[in-house]
């Protein structure tokens, strides 16, 4: 009788322990702020991860469209990806595959769906012409990375990220213009096409420990002619029409080792455009 009396105790004595921990948790009103502040830290911290990404732009003629996954080493940051899946509208092969090395700042893309005149593997955009899909194809605008978006965690102040919070450990952030990391500008290819956009909604999953373990983001994307009129633009470049913008991210394998490296420049095409194989 005496060990279940104890027995009873014990039980009941971990259940108070639990909700007075979660109950605090819950009435500390720094609790998101503390969490959510993290995200980017923690990521730097553990140094590496593999990220599964499907992301979109669409809006009707042209497209974009990327599935793939990416190992990063966010000092840097530095990434090697792998598209399983490039749409793009404007091209005879309407879907490609290819392999994308972003080091120092640089990118390098090879693709079995690609050749150059030299038959050398790889490119670099900054030098050589994509001649597939279209500007809003281009994996260079960065919707499919997931380093565009982390930055828009910083610049938070405690009612921000209380506000977000949607549920145990999870948050839909929307980064309002009056913050100074929050578009535009993206930083990205996307500042070629567009200059507006609606607030981009980041919805974020935390694991108990505070690692983000899924990312989703979207946001409308539009062109406005500058005040005072001006030039029509160049609707190649500047839609005429709203883009709906929507990217997924899981995340996995935090700290394993990630080497990324320049492809050998011997390797490297020194032809003025990459096409697809005929």
């Amino acid at each position: 009788m005496r060990k279940w009396i104890f027995g009873a105790v014990a039980v009941v004595l971990a259940g108070l322990l639990w909700y007075t921990a979660r109950n605090a948790e819950s009435s500390d009103p720094r609790a998101a702020y503390k969490e959510l502040s993290q995200v980017t830290t923690k990521l730097e911290k553990a140094g590496t991860a593999r990220v599964e990404f499907v992301a979109s732009l669409r809006g009707g003629e042209p497209f974009g469209a990327w599935e793939g996954s990416s190992l990063v080493r966010f000092a840097g940051p530095n990434w090697d990806t792998t598209y399983t899946k490039m749409n793009g509208s404007g091209a005879k092969t309407p879907t490609i595959t290819a392999r994308r090395l972003h080091v120092a700042g640089a990118d390098y893309y090879s693709s079995p769906d690609l050749v150059a005149a030299d038959q050398r593997p790889w490119y670099e955009p900054s030098k050589t012409v994509l001649n597939w899909g279209d500007p809003l194809s281009n994996p260079q605008l960065n919707v499919a990375d997931i380093t565009t978006w982390l930055p828009f965690f910083g610049d938070l102040d405690v009612a921000t990220a209380d506000a977000a919070k949607i549920g145990d450990h999870k948050y839909r952030l929307e980064c309002m213009s009056g913050r100074s990391v929050c578009p535009p500008p993206f930083g990205t290819k996307l500042d070629d096409h567009f200059n507006q956009t609606s607030p981009p909604i980041l919805t974020a999953e935390l694991d108990g420990d505070g690692w983000l373990k899924k990312l989703d983001v979207e946001c409308v994307l539009t062109y406005a002619e500058p005040a005072g009129g001006g030039s029509p633009g160049d609707v190649a470049l500047h839609p005429r029409t709203a883009y709906h913008l929507v990217a997924s991210f899981k995340l996995s394998k935090f700290g394993e080792k990630v080497e990324v490296q320049a492809p050998d420049p011997g390797t490297v095409t020194g032809s003025d455009r990459v096409s697809p194989k005929s």
